[in-house]
């Protein structure tokens, strides 16, 4: 066994001890302890979403039984440890690549709120991931007002993705341009569904830390209007959704160039406008999942000395569940702005409960050394056929499904 690898396993039965995993199982946490459900039913391989989970998370939970999420402990913990395996031009290397507490739940019958906050961040302190409240039910439907730190909207979520490598048509940037879908950001959004529509519409800024929050200074922080509106998934096994985003990102003269008027280096120098947009499908049913995204854009100056570039990005994607809880995963996809990135990647799990997984992946394109990793991640905490109850005056305890804590309703 690889070094890297067994160190990464040694590490993660430590971590996985003193949580107590050999009695976990069936689901991931805040929600699914929550509601007494099987983390099945809204995820397929952690965290990516089955069509019932999208619908919940889209609906900000709202569609979720609140008198049991309130008697429930709000609060549970993601471990993720994972290894690199060395090749000619990478050094291996295994670290706990995210810690974080997930706090969620109702505040009020109509109000819900989540808080991801990672400890650990690719082996780095890590900063808020999410942070937002919703006050939902408008409009007598399913809509909400949503203020916060959340993921940008987006015709599919890239942050949920289970493969470890990221899409690169949501990570691409141009310049000094930093915006791209794969990060949170903080802005407000009006969203809801309606039979098999889903729309959001929201004014975003930075994806800074807490302190940066809802900043829209130009000098600042980009600050873009994004309209996103997908059909199907819910009753139907396919969606299709569009994108569209138009914003202003932040310009800084960052080194001594042209024109003049730029002015000393490290100031505000203007902004660069740009334009976002794109087109998604999906198919997914029980044992087949297939999604692909075609993703344009463009800034007219993305850097001092640059104008009028193009981003274009395209990804497809197959997932595969062969049962016992195996699933494999392949992707191409590729990205193009001032710089032109393509990847092959290929992943595979096998979860050793619904609520941990083991899953390797190799990640391959031009002109670079395949790259092979691996990943050991555990969420929780949850027993089989029990919740975990918070009642202030007592603490934590485990009870059934069905049992109530003194706080009523």
């Amino acid at each position: 066994m690889p070094i890297q690898l067994a160190r990464a396993l040694r590490t993660t039965a430590f971590v996985a001890a003193l949580l107590g995993l050999p009695r976990m199982a069936q689901a991931i946490p805040v929600f699914a302890n929550g509601q007494g459900i099987s983390c099945e039913t809204c995820h397929t391989v952690y965290p990516a979403m089955t069509r019932y989970g999208m619908m919940v998370m889209m609906s900000n939970f709202q569609v979720l039984n609140w008198h049991l999420q309130r008697q429930a402990l709000p609060t549970s913990v993601r471990v993720l440890v994972q290894s690199y395996l060395a090749n000619q031009s990478t050094p291996g290397q295994t670290q706990v690549s995210d810690l974080s507490l997930l706090t969620g739940g109702f505040a009020g019958k109509n109000l819900t709120f989540y808080n991801e906050q990672h400890v650990i961040d690719g082996g780095q302190i890590g900063d808020t991931d999410q942070l937002w409240l919703s006050w939902n039910g408008l409009l007598h439907g399913v809509n909400s007002l949503q203020v916060g730190k959340f993921h940008t909207p987006f015709p599919f979520m890239p942050a949920h993705a289970w493969s470890l490598g990221s899409y690169l048509l949501a990570t691409q940037t141009t310049g000094q341009n930093t915006f791209n879908p794969n990060d949170a950001r903080w802005g407000v959004a009006f969203n809801g569904m309606s039979n098999e529509f889903m729309y959001n519409a929201s004014y975003l800024t930075g994806s800074g830390p807490l302190q940066s929050a809802l900043d829209y200074n130009p000098a600042d922080a980009q600050r873009a209007l994004d309209l996103n509106v997908s059909y199907g998934g819910m009753e139907v096994p396919w969606t299709l959704g569009v994108v569209g985003i138009r914003g202003f990102a932040p310009l800084y003269s960052a080194r001594p160039v042209a024109p003049a008027s730029a002015g000393p280096v490290g100031t505000f120098a203007g902004s660069d406008a740009f334009t976002r947009e794109g087109v998604y499908y999906a198919y997914q049913v029980p044992k087949w999942h297939l999604q692909t995204m075609y993703y344009h854009g463009y800034d007219a100056r993305p850097d001092l000395d640059e104008f009028g570039v193009s981003l274009n990005g395209f990804m497809i994607e197959l997932q595969r569940d062969f049962g016992w809880r195996n699933h494999v995963l392949v992707r191409y996809d590729v990205a193009s702005s001032d710089t032109l990135n393509r990847q092959y990647v290929l992943d595979v799990d096998h979860s050793l409960a619904p609520n941990i997984k083991l899953v390797g992946e190799v990640l391959a394109g031009p002109g670079m050394q395949p790259q092979y990793r691996v990943l050991l991640g555990y969420a929780g905490p949850w027993l089989r056929g029990r919740r975990y109850l918070y009642d202030g005056p007592h603490g934590i305890r485990v009870a059934s499904p069905n049992a109530t804590t003194s706080k009523g309703s």
